[in-house]
């Protein structure tokens, strides 16, 4: 079986798993436990979480939290292992009944992974991301940081038998200097050295989602028809940000009468394209209406300054990735 494996930042897909706070599933070699007084010990069939084996020199509150992390990932594989058996597939398949002849395929937005913004993942955390991915064999992930440590972290809990590629870093403020990252099993899949950026042909553009969106700096100033008003419809789901500033978390759209007047920002301009239909004055220029209100020509196009579109029509802020990978 040969396959290729698309993926695009902040973009979430799976076939099977929609589980544990929209993160993807699991089922490592997680070892069997038992449990003697207030020590324990875990049969480790390979060295993944070493750090949870209880240590002569640890407090009762080690020891505690030990055992508290214990119970989450073996409740946690069970639960995802009970999921995946439990998924219901389309009617004309039917699953192998020899785990030779699958393999699981995901990807996972593992947001600003691993930044400040968000706090960074403590060792705890990456022990449940490692369980996770290890449920699969080959997983696309996006929004890893320029820092490969704590995805190395990752890799060294799943054991010596997977991998990694990386794309470069994305720079910018869309970009975030983050990048995507392939992880896999190389029991079950083998890279075929063979990766390439995706880029659309000339002329074509990305539609965006949401519709036509323009942000000017520093707030639009606008001129509404007499007696109108902008008003937020109320009730809100907000949050509050260590600076103090308030974040709304969900989508708001307020209508804008009719007839209102934007006052676009310094710097914005006309264009007209190469070969656009215009019609033309005496003088060979463009006849553009002598008017403090002039309605412009249609092939007109305004152009705003650096920055201040956020949607539209646009090639990819962050290139998608194109990885092979073969299976059996």
């Amino acid at each position: 079986m040969v396959f290729k494996l698309l993926t695009m930042a902040d973009n979430v897909v799976t076939g099977c798993i929609d589980y544990a706070a929209r993160v993807l599933g699991l089922g490592i070699r997680l070892a069997s436990f038992a449990w003697t007084n207030q020590n324990y010990y875990m049969e480790i069939q390979m060295p993944l979480y070493t750090w949870l084996r209880a240590d002569k020199d640890d407090d009762d509150t080690t020891l505690q939290f030990k055992q508290r992390v214990t119970r989450k990932l073996k409740a946690l594989r069970t639960a995802l292992q009970s999921h995946i058996d439990d998924a219901a597939l389309a009617e004309d398949l039917e699953l192998p009944t020899d785990s030779a002849c699958t393999v699981r395929i995901a990807t996972w937005n593992l947001r600003e992974f691993d930044a400040s913004s968000y706090g960074q993942r403590s060792q705890e955390a990456k022990a449940y991301i490692a369980e996770i991915l290890s449920r699969f064999h080959l997983i696309a992930l996006q929004e890893i940081r320029k820092d490969l440590g704590p995805l190395e972290e990752i890799l060294q809990l799943l054991g010596s038998d997977w991998d990694y590629l990386v794309t470069d870093v994305t720079e910018g403020s869309a970009g975030n200097n983050e990048r995507m990252a392939f992880i896999y099993d190389r029991r079950k899949v083998q890279f075929q050295h063979v990766v390439g950026e995706l880029t659309l042909p000339h002329g074509q553009k990305v539609t965006d989602p949401f519709g036509e969106r323009f942000r000017i700096g520093g707030g639009a100033r606008l001129e509404l028809p007499a007696g109108q008003v902008l008003q937020s419809p109320s009730g809100l789901n907000t949050g509050t940000l260590k600076s103090g500033q308030t974040k709304i978390n969900q989508e708001v759209e307020i209508p804008i009468p009719s007839g209102t007047r934007l006052e676009l920002p310094a710097g914005a301009s006309l264009r007209f394209a190469r070969n656009a239909r215009v019609d033309l004055t005496p003088e060979h220029g463009i006849d553009i209406e002598a008017s403090s209100t002039p309605t412009l020509p249609e092939a007109a196009e305004i152009v705003l300054p650096p920055n201040s579109m956020i949607g539209g029509l646009r090639q990819f802020a962050r290139t998608p990735f194109i990885a092979s990978f073969q299976a059996g």
